[in-house]
């Protein structure tokens, strides 16, 4: 053994706080409560809209008539993946599945075209700078300057795969924006183990 290490709590202190809030936003215990406690009410909020999502798009799959030529995609699926060796058996496993997806992205692009929803360039470059801090986040820097978050944002923009993934989630939340405008919803109110047993007995 060349070395024993220990973990202590650290001293709640302005130390502390700067080391875990560099950009200065808290200075105290009871900042720091309400910073948790924001945190995790967005955390929530963004976990009730996935569920949201995921209750709209099976409603609504149930409720659509919307068919698809069925043996014609099957052979399509085995052709486009026959390097990959799969078969019939496969695709007919997870045609419902594929199924699901494709009927609900009719059902997006309809929803697009007939309400004119777009994603303006200023509306993708906030979301790709949002994208950029949450990744400064993961590496603990909370805080950068104006002209490197601009820099950052530029060279972002050049990748279009990754752009492309920024858009989809950008137009994903407008469609539900859409969906919370136009639909009757009713607010219910639990507890985090609740909300999770709920989520768990969903996707059993």
């Amino acid at each position: 053994i060349e070395k024993i290490q220990r973990l202590a709590p650290a001293e709640l202190n302005e130390e502390l706080f700067k080391k875990l809030y560099a950009d200065g936003s808290v200075t105290d215990l009871d900042q720091m409560k309400d910073k948790i406690r924001e945190d995790y009410k967005n955390y929530f909020v963004g976990e009730s809209d996935r569920k949201l999502k995921n209750d709209l798009v099976i409603a609504l799959l149930k409720e659509s008539d919307l068919k698809l030529p069925e043996p014609f995609l099957k052979r399509w699926l085995l052709n486009v993946n026959a390097e990959k060796n799969v078969t019939p058996e496969q695709v007919e496993a997870e045609y419902p599945q594929y199924s699901d997806s494709l009927r609900w992205q009719l059902i997006e692009n309809k929803v697009i075209k007939e309400s004119g929803l777009t994603v303006s360039e200023e509306e993708l470059r906030e979301g790709v700078g949002h994208h950029v801090r949450q990744q400064f986040a993961q590496y603990g820097i909370n805080q950068a300057d104006d002209e490197m978050m601009s820099q950052m944002v530029d060279n972002f923009m050049k990748r279009e795969d990754e752009v492309r993934k920024v858009n989809e989630v950008l137009y994903d939340q407008k469609i539900l924006a859409f969906f919370k405008e136009k639909c009757e919803l009713i607010d219910k109110k639990t507890n985090s183990e609740k909300f999770y047993e709920m989520l768990t007995k969903q996707h059993a």
